[in-house]
């Protein structure tokens, strides 16, 4: 449960023999995938990549172990101030791992919650109860395990007791429409309209070639063929209100998640 890049404590650790170790460890042509892009001569490519790789010595693939997914029981709470304009209220489960099953319909179900005026708590918080400036709700997918995440930036009240109370509200309130997609999935008129919003936002970002680079690379990682872009998009095809339903029982728990209240510091005298 450590960061990626590692910490300064690391590095303040770390001997020689620790960096030189872990870099024969790791860096080797069975674990590492090469995407080259762009405007080039196939011929030539292959030739630089052979002058300054090829003599990089062939290894055995690691073999990884598969962790089981982690779990929250309970309901973690946190409050804390902080510098900001707005109160959040912030509400995170563990969720399907990346292009595992159930993963798209995550990212589904966060487009119906909140993809956009017309969803569900954007509707409910915004516009008819006049809790909240703005609401999102997002599948941050990962590789052994990804998180759902819903943030909702409440409108301030005149101090810390008020703004408490209000995300208290807002939380009943998310409670409440989360249960009601629960219990009757999201509707077709949603899925298609989530469906639309990302393979728009998908062909949209291939107009990089570095995001094209990148999408060879993970395809190439995750299923073994850097062509799978319809095995990707087909996920999507295949989501149902039964489906979300399900997995919205699974994923977003009352009893199995982190709740985050953020609150503007209080100003001299009581105020915000």
């Amino acid at each position: 449960h450590h960061p990626v890049i590692g910490s300064h404590t690391d590095l303040d650790n770390a001997a020689v023999s620790d960096v030189i170790d872990f870099f024969d460890g790791f860096y080797f042509p069975a674990n590492a995938s090469l995407a080259i892009a762009g405007d080039f001569d196939p011929g030539e490519a292959r030739e630089l990549v052979k002058k300054y790789f090829g003599s990089i010595p062939r290894r055995e693939k690691i073999t990884r172990d598969k962790p089981a997914p982690p779990t929250i029981e309970g309901v973690l709470r946190k409050t804390l101030t902080d510098a900001v304009e707005l109160p959040l209220a912030c509400f995170v489960w563990h969720a399907p791992a990346f292009y595992s099953e159930g993963d798209a319909d995550m990212d589904i179900i966060a487009n119906a919650l909140a993809g956009g005026k017309s969803s569900r708590l954007y509707r409910r918080l915004v516009y008819d109860k006049k809790l909240a400036q703005d609401v999102s709700a997002y599948q941050s997918s990962s590789l052994l395990g990804s998180k759902f995440i819903i943030q909702v930036f409440a409108l301030p009240g005149a101090d810390t007791k008020e703004n408490l109370e209000r995300l208290g509200t807002i939380e009943r309130e998310v409670d409440a429409v989360v249960a009601e997609l629960q219990e009757g999935g999201v509707t077709g008129r949603e899925i298609g309209r989530a469906r639309n919003s990302t393979e728009s936002a998908f062909w949209s970002d291939l107009e990089s070639l570095e995001e094209k680079a990148d999408l060879l690379n993970r395809y190439l990682f995750h299923f073994g063929n850097p062509g799978a872009i319809e095995l990707d998009l087909g996920r999507y095809s295949k989501i149902t209100g039964y489906s979300t339903s399900s997995w919205a029982k699974k994923v977003l728990k009352p009893n199995g998640r982190l709740i985050l209240h953020v609150l503007p510091e209080e100003k001299k005298g009581g105020q915000q």
